[in-house]
């Protein structure tokens, strides 16, 4: 049987190394990009892996933009448009001038 002062010793010495060992881990690098030879193109797809890393799923995309956007006036009427990337290029504001 194990003594009340060897437990906690052994406590003491696995909690150390598992201190050490998480204190020795080095902070992950942004995931590298393999080039495509198109200079463009990599450029390119080097500024959209934040989006994958950061934001997956683009859910900020729109945050400041909503939060910009004022409460309807009394009697006002206003339309929400639900799309997806093809519609994400149309410039509503474009077509529909004047509108809120």
């Amino acid at each position: 049987m194990i003594s009340s002062r060897h437990f906690q010793a052994l406590t003491f010495v696995l909690f150390a190394l598992l201190a050490v060992s998480v204190l020795a881990q080095q902070p992950a690098e942004p995931p590298s990009i393999p080039s495509t030879g198109f200079a463009g193109l990599d450029q390119y797809r080097a500024r959209r892996i934040a989006v994958f890393t950061d934001d997956f799923g683009q859910l900020a995309r729109y945050r400041d933009a909503n939060a910009a956007l004022k409460p309807p006036k009394s009697g006002e009427d206003r339309v929400v448009f639900f799309g997806d990337s093809i519609t994400d290029i149309w410039h509503l504001d474009e077509y529909f001038p004047g509108k809120p």
